[in-house]
């Protein structure tokens, strides 16, 4: 891998990237309780439902490769819950323990502050022991645990629930 270049909003062309590297999780692990790959289509739709209140920002390599993604989501559907977001972040297996996961989610972090959502919520499987350190890093405070709200090759799984609020 060469050296990552840089952080920026996502653009169309980098939903091909951003699709590769979420497939993979779904197909190999339980960081996302997906089962279904995701289509080009999928994406696009996707893609259409980010924006300025709602904004996707790509890591990607000198060469232009995407190496990792965050983005900040409506927390759920209803309109009470428009004054907080969830946040994800993705990155290729070959750019983590480098600070690319680390820098997305505090780019996408500060964004959020900066829109002024009362709180920005990161849910996690409780085996994702990167990610709940990544959070933990970055100031976020555990609030919660789900347990055993969902399965993933044949087992149950439990969330964690981070959130970190404005100061």
């Amino acid at each position: 891998m060469s050296g990552v270049y840089a952080i920026r909003p996502a653009e169309r062309s980098d939903l091909e990237g951003i699709r590769e590297i979420l497939n993979h999780f779904i197909r190999t692990s339980d960081a996302t309780l997906d089962y279904d790959e995701k289509s080009e289509a999928d994406m696009e739709s996707w893609y259409k439902a980010h924006n300025d209140r709602y904004p996707v920002y790509v890591c990607h390599e000198e060469s232009g490769r995407v190496v990792g993604y965050a983005s900040l989501s409506p927390f759920a559907a209803r309109a009470g819950y428009q004054a907080s977001a969830e946040i994800s972040v993705y990155v290729r297996k070959e750019a983590q323990a480098r600070g690319t996961g680390i820098a997305l989610c505090e780019r996408m972090t500060s964004l959020g502050l900066e829109i002024g959502f009362t709180a920005i919520t990161a849910i996690m499987t409780s085996t994702n022991k990167p990610s709940i350190r990544m959070v933990e890093i970055l100031g976020y405070q555990h609030t919660g645990s789900l347990r055993n709200i969902g399965a993933k090759f044949g087992r149950p799984v439990s969330l964690e629930i981070y959130q970190i609020y404005p100061q």
